[in-house]
């Protein structure tokens, strides 16, 4: 996993899920999950961690459980970042 930063893009995981946080976007706090290699694309929220299905087409049960620990580990971070790319804007 490595950090990014480019165009709200915070992190790539297995070089195929990317997490990214879009400029100007709406509240509450939130990020995208997407996997364009297998159209899929969730938000999930920073307060709580619950997911938003954006896309018919989900992550098997097993790659969502292993992103939301991953957002989890490092949500003081992505929070903190999500603050920063709205402000900015």
């Amino acid at each position: 996993m490595m950090y990014i930063d480019f165009m709200g893009e915070l992190f790539r995981i297995n070089s195929k899920i990317k997490i990214i946080v879009w400029p100007k976007d709406h509240d509450p706090a939130h990020v995208h999950v997407i996997v364009r290699s297998e159209g899929i694309e969730f938000r999930v929220y920073l307060s709580d961690l619950s997911v938003e299905h954006i896309t018919t087409d989900q992550l098997s049960s097993r790659d969502e459980k292993m992103v939301l620990a991953f957002i989890k580990n490092n949500l003081t971070f992505i929070k903190e970042k999500w603050h920063e790319i709205q402000k900015d804007q």
